[in-house]
């Protein structure tokens, strides 16, 4: 006789009558899990479209020129979406150019501490501790190690290299300062506050006709690109804003005024023009010298 090496029937039914009912459990919770899934997407699905909405808003109201405005809509669009970069971004920007720069830092740093490689968090950061207008935060030393980081985590914008250069022209150092503004240049030939820059060392330096042939090369290329290079569209400004921060160098006034003409520079303009930021730059270094010593005091 032929043995059966199958299961038992005993135990075939047992399965059966098992199967049926987790079957029949698993269909009677069906409806309602359903119904929660429904509802937490619906839900979420608002809160998404509720957060763009209010993001698109604060950025027309931004580019508008509303900036008070923006900044709350901005600060309404993060309770939806807390970590949304573009938004930190753009809170802080709108902070820094309404002054309220202890604010724009703090959100500058809740951005780093979103995204660690944020360089542009850390450019305006520099930017900010780089203004003398900004307080007690104007703080050179910081403003270059922000600046220097925004550097290291990208080595293809020239914008920090021309800010640490600039720096070092506040602290004197005059070698540091060459190097950096040459980089820059290297790096965008079309950088027109590196050229005007560059040749208020070359008329330090006492070599006038370099002088002025850097400051004809910056006005040659105004109209072109007048800032380093940077993320592109960033806190672009349309007439009657706010100065973009971007655009907000130690020596930003001075640099306009060099290149406010198309024409080209007399040997007399270009004194007039680099006596007075001489006098801008050794005035900045004063107060950075300043604010060291309240620090170290």
């Amino acid at each position: 006789m032929r043995r059966n090496l199958g299961v038992p029937t005993y135990l075939a039914g047992a399965f059966i009558i098992a199967f049926l009912g987790i079957t029949l459990l698993k269909g009677d919770t069906d409806p309602k899990d359903t119904d929660d899934a429904t509802a937490y997407s619906d839900t979420r699905k608002a809160q998404i479209d509720g957060f763009w909405r209010l993001y698109s808003a604060a950025s027309d109201q931004r580019r508008n020129g509303d900036l008070e405005t923006a900044a709350k809509t901005y600060g309404e669009a993060l309770t939806m979406n807390e970590r949304h970069e573009d938004t930190l971004y753009y809170l802080g920007n709108s902070l820094a150019q309404l002054s309220r720069h202890v604010e724009a830092i703090d959100v500058f740093e809740k951005l780093v501490s979103v995204n660690s490689l944020s360089a542009r968090a850390h450019f305006q950061m520099g930017t900010i501790r780089s203004n003398t207008a900004s307080g007690d935060l104007f703080d050179l030393d910081a403003a270059e190690q922000e600046f220097q980081r925004a550097l290291e985590i990208n080595r293809e914008e020239s914008a920090p290299v021309q800010r640490l250069g600039e720096i070092a022209l506040a602290k004197g150092q005059s070698a540091k300062a060459m190097r950096l503004l040459g980089d820059t240049i290297r790096t965008n030939e079309k950088a027109v506050g590196a050229y005007v820059l560059l040749g208020y060392l070359r008329w330090e330096q006492g070599d006038r006709d370099k002088a002025r042939q850097l400051m004809n090369q910056a006005r040659a290329r105004t109209g072109i690109e007048t800032t380093p290079t940077g993320v592109a569209g960033e806190g672009d400004t349309l007439p009657g804003q706010l100065p973009n921060i971007r655009r907000i160098g130690l020596f930003t006034q001075h640099v306009q005024a060099a290149i406010a003409d198309s024409v080209d520079a007399s040997p007399s303009e270009v004194e007039t023009r680099y006596s007075e930021l001489h006098r801008h730059i050794k005035d900045v270094g004063s107060r950075w010298r300043e604010s060291q010593s309240k620090r170290s005091g």
